[in-house]
């Protein structure tokens, strides 16, 4: 799980990190959930060039996760959006870790309260995690890496207007 606050450079993070590997990304959209599994299909086949895959399209989480490659890291981004259109979407996953466990998955989202959600006890995801990055705001301490020569007044000038977004 990756998550944090909006524009604190989260997808560059995970997109950066995953350069040399094998990665689906996928950007979740308030969109009904046919035409998610109809997005995600083309992304698999682009990965896999499953013909398979456009003479019988997947039409369920179930079977996206079946059809996914055992060396994919699956990144899910603003994954609070797919969780709410499809909250059925969180025991899929678990299935999917319980009994197939191999790959990667990795939960990206801006809804920090959300996100949290799905690390206590009793949430399906509980206890399947192998990580939880809570992505933060630039620090003022590290302002002056980005900008070298700056006095401490235009220092604060800057923070004052970017508020830690790296961006």
């Amino acid at each position: 799980m990756v998550y944090g606050r909006r524009r604190v450079r989260k997808t560059r993070l995970l997109t950066k990190a995953s350069k040399d590997f094998r990665t689906l990304y996928h950007l979740c959209k308030e969109e009904e959930i046919h035409e998610t599994l109809k997005t995600l299909n083309a992304k698999l086949f682009s990965l896999t060039n499953d013909i398979s895959l456009l003479k019988h399209p997947i039409k369920s989480f179930y079977e996206f996760f079946e059809q996914l490659p055992e060396d994919v890291v699956i990144i899910f981004d603003e994954f609070q959006i797919l969780a709410k259109n499809y909250p059925r979407i969180l025991g899929v996953i678990q299935e999917h870790l319980d009994f197939r466990g191999k790959g990667s998955i990795v939960l990206c989202g801006s809804s920090i309260s959300m996100m949290e959600d799905l690390i206590p006890y009793g949430s399906p995801l509980y206890g399947r995690r192998t990580l939880s990055l809570k992505v933060e705001p630039l620090e003022f301490r590290n302002i002056h890496e980005f900008f070298p020569g700056y006095s401490l007044e235009d220092l604060v000038k800057v923070y004052g207007m970017v508020d830690g977004i790296p961006e």
